[in-house]
């Protein structure tokens, strides 16, 4: 359970328990918040936003790769 202060991270209550993006989201909780926010969300400046300014998809493009140096 996410506190209410990061309701951007909360999935959509109409997904089915076995719906993937649960799963994506017990696993951010469990290895990731810590150390990282999503969208703005969460309370760690430790590391970077995991989709700010690029998902993680675009960060793997030849554009995404510029972007970040």
């Amino acid at each position: 359970m996410l506190p209410s202060r990061w309701s951007a991270l909360v999935v959509d209550p109409s997904l089915p328990a076995s719906d993937p993006i649960r799963e994506g989201q017990t696993l951010y909780v469990a290895r990731r918040l810590a150390c990282h926010k999503l969208n703005g969300a969460a309370s760690s400046d430790v590391r970077r936003d995991l989709n700010l300014p690029l998902n993680a998809t675009a960060h793997m493009t030849k554009m995404g790769m510029h972007a970040l140096m």
